[in-house]
């Protein structure tokens, strides 16, 4: 392998990766937002269904994306319209699979981050005024933001 290949190669899984990350990030941190401070019914499955990509093989998960982003599956079409060529054996298919498999290792981090922010702040902030969004934007993101970027490097990763 030269040089230039191995450099090729390393560009291209950092692609991937912050691609994967980029793509994880709102809804990581919103769904580990919501299973931390909302009890609702399902949120067991939820959560189960979150962590499935950590319980199943990756080769699972990986021919599971390939029969659904597969030329003649609706997905697949779809993806193919969108990118102008098939989806299979190119980045964005890699991208796509590591998105699939580091969601949950975000969402744990996210989770963990808001369950360790004292509700009691949260409510001092709103009984001193605060609107709800000031109050995740002012307080509650800003005290779990060491634990949301632990996710976010372990979903990198």
């Amino acid at each position: 392998m030269t040089a230039g290949e191995a450099c090729a190669i390393t560009a291209l899984t950092l692609k991937v990766g912050f691609a994967a990350v980029a793509m994880n990030l709102l809804p990581g941190v919103a769904r580990g937002y919501a299973l931390a401070r909302w009890r609702f019914p399902g949120r067991a499955l939820v959560k189960a269904l979150v962590l499935v990509p950590m319980v199943l093989p990756p080769v699972a998960i990986g021919l599971l994306l390939m029969h659904l982003f597969a030329r003649g599956t609706p997905l697949g079409k779809l993806a193919t319209t969108l990118l102008g060529h098939p989806l299979l054996l190119t980045w964005q298919a890699a991208w796509m699979a590591a998105a699939v498999m580091s969601f949950p290792l975000l969402v744990l981090g996210a989770q963990n981050a808001f369950a360790a922010v004292p509700c009691r702040l949260e409510r001092v902030a709103a009984s001193l005024g605060a609107s709800r969004s000031s109050v995740l934007l002012r307080v509650t993101l800003p005290l779990a933001a060491r634990g949301i970027l632990h996710g976010v490097v372990f979903a990198f990763a």
